[in-house]
């Protein structure tokens, strides 16, 4: 059997080519680990951050805003798994699009203000939350067309996404970039 014919003709109609399908891969595939460190380490500093003023803030219609039926469907996973719901369970049980909701400009709940930031990030000089939210929106989208393999290849927004990757794990930490170099070399 020919490789072409075990993936649909809808699949492939975007693709100028089978050759470029191949590249659409690769370029995801150099993606894929600055991603996954991205999505643990974002929610887990949004998470270490807002634990300080509440222990149970992700619960809390007030502090999580418009996000909570997110929190509420998570809440139902959980349930149907038989694990303990506890903000420990929640975070991971979140999709990163809610991380990402976290810094919308649109966002009701918990304010994320530059005092805000330049305390989650241990950073004095910030991005602004708008600026931040773009990227990381960016990212989310980038991640979720991946993720559900479709085209990225030549779309304008995601020819910057490596450079916007490595600027979000610089600001999460600057060791990030070590251990994407650390686990490259695993290959």
């Amino acid at each position: 059997m020919n490789t072409i014919e075990l993936f649909s003709h809808s699949r492939l109609m975007s693709y100028k080519s089978f050759e470029e399908y191949k590249q659409n891969i690769d370029f995801v595939s150099k993606s894929y680990i600055g991603l996954s460190l991205i999505e643990v380490c974002l929610r887990n500093k949004i998470n270490n951050y807002f634990v300080k003023f509440d222990s149970n803030w992700l619960e809390n219609k007030d502090h999580v805003g418009g996000g909570f039926f997110l929190v509420e469907k998570a809440k139902k996973n959980l349930k149907k798994c038989d694990k303990i719901i506890s903000n420990n369970s929640l975070v991971p049980e979140l999709t990163f699009g809610f991380w990402v909701g976290i810094f919308s400009p649109h966002k009701t709940g918990f304010s994320l203000d530059n005092k805000h930031m330049k305390k989650m990030f241990n950073k004095s000089d910030i991005i602004k939350k708008d600026e931040l939210y773009a990227i990381l929106k960016n990212i989310n989208d980038f991640r979720n067309r991946a993720f559900h393999h479709e085209k990225i290849i030549n779309i304008d927004r995601f020819l910057v996404i490596e450079q916007q990757i490595e600027q979000i794990l610089i600001l999460l930490d600057n060791s990030l970039l070590d251990l994407v170099e650390d686990i490259k070399k695993l290959k």
